[in-house]
């Protein structure tokens, strides 16, 4: 009875592998990890993932070692698979007690895919519109005169009805000349 259960167990971890190899394009994946056996039983193993996509369900082949009975457990199972951990419900045999038991693991999954990224940082859409002067667009006094050049214009209008203070231009890309004052009449 034993070689027909090892027969069997050699089958189902064939099948397993052969399911798992068809994925042409699939890399796998690695995890160590904790397993709890039911029955009281806990072990320490080796993962190979079918597939390294986080955020899956994917196949998984293992070893464990069985702290209880002090032995050996190949597995094979179902995995949901994240960035950085994984969480497995395997199907074992303990070589020592030539026996078929479940487990139930969690541990550190190792060479799975990077996240797309998201977006994250600041993006701009549309057109930059850069100035090419220094700037001073003025503003309109009562005299109906407004400054608008793309100098680096330091003087003002104060908009009052009174004198048109001006000043020096620095000769942007706008009038490059003097604003040349002058007075308003009432």
């Amino acid at each position: 009875m034993g070689d027909d259960l090892m027969k069997h167990i050699l089958n189902a971890f064939l099948a397993a592998f052969l399911v798992s190899s068809g994925a042409a394009n699939a890399d796998p994946s690695f995890g160590f990890g904790l397993t709890y056996i039911f029955g009281g039983d806990w072990a320490v193993g080796v993962r190979v993932f079918h597939d390294d996509e986080p955020e899956s369900a994917v196949l998984a082949l293992g070893f464990d070692y069985k702290f209880g009975s002090q032995s050996f457990r190949p597995t094979v199972g179902a995995a949901y698979l994240d960035e950085d951990f994984y969480i497995d419900f395997s199907l074992g045999y303990d070589t020592r007690l030539q026996a078929l038991d479940y487990g139930i693991g969690v541990g550190a999954a190792f060479e799975t895919q990077q996240p797309a990224a998201s977006g994250g940082g600041a993006t701009t859409t549309g057109t930059d519109t850069a100035s090419t002067g220094g700037g001073e667009t003025g503003t309109t006094g009562s005299d109906g005169g407004a400054t608008s050049d793309g100098g680096g214009d330091s003087g003002t209008d104060t908009g009052d009805s009174g004198t048109d203070t001006g000043g020096t231009d620095g000769g942007g890309t706008g009038d490059g000349g003097t604003d040349g004052g002058g007075t308003d009449a009432i």
